[in-house]
């Protein structure tokens, strides 16, 4: 894992990614909004905002998307990819997964040369759509 920037929460170094995506999270996420990451994903450690950590965003589930219980939603390629490229072996997962994702407004894509950090906004029950904004982690 390529290494720099900083020490993530639990002590272990963190890559380039993470850090630019926990700041913009952090520039960005409102006051009681609620936050759903997969395993891999930046921790906030925030006492103003709800923060979940699931293994897999399959775990999520459907209604509380449709319901407006979840802001934002933070995937990694290092669990998600892994899931979606391998249809042999994640067939069942990867429907879980393109549900979940296809609840997703704006994505933006936090990258490094090995991996990508998604933070995605839930879209609002009045179906507001955004767009799609890419960081190349490290690079201004």
């Amino acid at each position: 894992m390529q290494t720099s920037k900083g020490l993530f929460e639990f002590g272990a170094a963190v890559a380039d990614e993470r850090a630019e995506a926990r700041d913009w999270i952090n520039e960005h996420i409102q006051p009681g909004d609620r936050i759903v990451g997969e395993f891999g994903t930046p921790y906030l450690g925030r006492s103003d905002i709800d923060q979940e950590e699931v293994g897999l965003l399959s775990e999520l589930g459907l209604d509380r998307l449709e319901e407006g219980d979840v802001d934002w939603i933070v995937s990694s390629s290092e669990t998600t990819d892994g899931i979606l490229w391998d249809e042999a072996r994640w067939g069942g997962q990867i429907a879980f997964y393109d549900k979940r994702l296809d609840a997703v407004c704006e994505w933006q894509r936090f990258r490094s040369w090995n991996t990508e950090i998604r933070v995605g906004r839930v879209c609002p029950p009045d179906g507001d759509t955004g767009g799609d904004t890419e960081v190349e982690a490290g690079r201004d």
